[in-house]
């Protein structure tokens, strides 16, 4: 292969999916722990460099993402899991896509049920948008970011929702070219906490912590940022493991049969949905900026964004700075 883009491990730790320049992904065991290893299966479909793989949580289904505005999800065969075909196309929310980003870094909600892409576009904005399965369909945009977004990450855990029969909540980052990182919630349309001048070039990627306390962004100027969460407070309450499990089994329990953890669209694209849900009124509790500890030899002021205020918005006045941790 030639120049890897992006590497994703499957449910079971035993395969690992890469992407390259050459429009490939390649399928490998690592189960063999052999020190020169062939690539058991080769994925061809894309027709430009592939720049983000994702496996769902249950290893079931395989997305793509490359420079040829095209997502494409692979489903793997139960009984051959070295086969896999097809199961979308997906070209929509990136037909107007002009600019392109080195990674497109896309993720799974922890649930299995949306999957979450970057460098798409919606009214000449950039945007993340999130995608059903099972209908794979755009269900939401994440509108803001200024320039093209290079990097969606779900936290690995669920959260209550507002109320007990409501469906759990996800909580997912996403990062851009604008250098800036924003942290969403599927119970709100706006986003949590937005995170500016952390870096002087664009957010490379997001990785959390087991526990999603911790959410750590790498950018293009070198440096990294951590930024700490007090999960019950900023968050919501997590969802027990057990009750974790049996949502993404409900999920799957009937093949194709899920139409997605949707997430409310921001007011600058309500017209999206076709059938609009249910009014429901939310009253948000104020949710306290995340401490933040910035990983660089020059010393910087990082400004969060507060709670409600849009993420184009005029700079806010100043407000005291986060404890590092």
């Amino acid at each position: 292969t030639m120049d890897v883009l992006d590497v994703a491990w499957g449910d079971d730790d035993k395969v690992l999916a890469s992407c390259s320049i050459d429009n490939t992904v390649l399928i490998w065991d690592v189960s063999t722990k052999s020190m020169t290893m062939t690539p058991k299966t080769t994925l061809r479909g894309h027709k430009n460099w592939v720049k983000g793989v994702a496996w769902d949580p249950t290893g079931r289904f395989l997305a793509s993402a490359g420079e040829d505005r095209r997502v494409l999800v692979w489903r793997r065969d139960k009984n051959a899991s070295s086969e896999f075909r097809v199961e979308a196309d997906i070209r929509a929310p990136f037909e107007d896509v002009t600019a392109q980003t080195f990674f497109q870094r896309l993720s799974w909600a922890p649930d299995g049920r949306s999957l979450g892409v970057p460098n798409a576009r919606k009214a000449l904005q950039a945007t993340a948008c999130v995608l059903a399965r099972g209908k794979w369909e755009s269900v939401a945009d994440l509108v803001g970011h200024r320039h093209p977004v290079t990097v969606v990450r779900f936290s690995p855990v669920l959260f209550h929702g507002e109320d007990d029969e409501d469906q759990p909540r996800s909580v997912v980052a996403i990062g851009g070219q604008d250098a800036t990182v924003s942290v969403w919630t599927s119970a709100r349309a706006k986003p949590l906490v937005v995170f500016r001048d952390c870096f002087g070039g664009a957010v490379s990627d997001l990785a959390w912590s087991r526990n999603g306390s911790l959410l750590c962004a790498s950018s293009h100027d070198g440096s990294t940022c951590t930024f700490e969460f007090d999960v019950e407070r900023d968050l919501g309450k997590r969802l027990s493991s057990s009750d974790a499990r049996a949502h993404l089994d409900a999920a799957f329990a009937v093949e194709g049969g899920s139409n997605g953890l949707s997430l409310p669209n921001p007011a600058e694209i309500t017209q999206q949905k076709k059938e609009p849900p249910k009014k429901k009124r939310i009253a948000p509790a104020p949710v306290a900026a995340p401490r933040v500890n910035v990983l660089k030899a020059k010393k910087k002021r990082i400004q969060p964004t507060p709670v409600g205020a849009p993420m184009a918005a005029a700079a806010s006045p100043p407000v005291s700075p986060p404890r590092p941790r």
